[in-house]
C-alpha cells in the first residue's frame, strides 16, 4: 500500500543542487548564509518544503496542496490560503 505524500520540513533551494532544510525557513536561510558566508544571496533562494517522497523539494503552492490532502494544516489563519508557510503546520 502506497503511503500518502506529506510535508517533512521547510527548505530553501539554490539552483538545482543546494538545499538547506529546517524547522522554519529562517533556520534554512541562516544555514545557507553560514555555508556561503553571505546573507544577501540566501534570502533570494526559492522557498519551499521537503516531502516524504524521497526528499522531494516542492514550492509553497504545491506544498499547500500536499499538506492539505494529508490533513497537516492546523492553522489556516497564517499566511495566504493556497501558499504554505511553516506556521500553518505547527
Amino acid at each position: 500500500m502506497e503511503q500518502q505524500e506529506r510535508i517533512i520540513c521547510a527548505a530553501i533551494k539554490h539552483k538545482e543542487h543546494d538545499i538547506f532544510c529546517g524547522y522554519r525557513h529562517e533556520i534554512c536561510i541562516n544555514k545557507a548564509a553560514k555555508y556561503y558566508h553571505n546573507t544577501g544571496n540566501a534570502k533570494s533562494w526559492k522557498q519551499g518544503f521537503i516531502t516524504t517522497d524521497n526528499g522531494r523539494f516542492v514550492n509553497r503552492e504545491e506544498a499547500w496542496l500536499i499538506a492539505d490532502a494529508a490533513g497537516q494544516i492546523i492553522n489556516r489563519d497564517q499566511g495566504i490560503v493556497g501558499t504554505l508557510f511553516s506556521e500553518n503546520l505547527y
